[in-house]
């Protein structure tokens, strides 16, 4: 099946990626953080999710957006990226 997350962030540093995870786990989103190596370096990538419904993604990205003002993007879910998730 398809399933879906939605980013919130992308970070050089680590610490603001897990500052921004911390928050969304406070406001009781199931959150989490992948690294992504790029040509200009590490991006840590925060999203909500995996969910399948995408209309419910979409929902909680609105209600992201009015409790902490920020915007997402819903993106599809790849599981073969769980080997970059960290842990914690």
């Amino acid at each position: 099946p398809i399933a879906w997350c939605l980013q919130l962030g992308s970070f050089e540093e680590e610490r603001n990626a897990r500052i921004l995870r911390a928050s969304l786990r406070e406001a009781e989103y199931r959150s989490y953080i992948l690294l992504s190596k790029t040509r200009d370096g590490d991006r840590f990538k925060v999203f909500v999710g995996p969910m399948i419904d995408k209309a419910s993604l979409e929902a909680i990205s609105i209600d992201i957006k009015a409790q902490m003002n920020i915007s997402g993007l819903v993106v599809r879910y790849r599981i073969e990226d769980d080997s970059s998730q960290l842990g914690g």
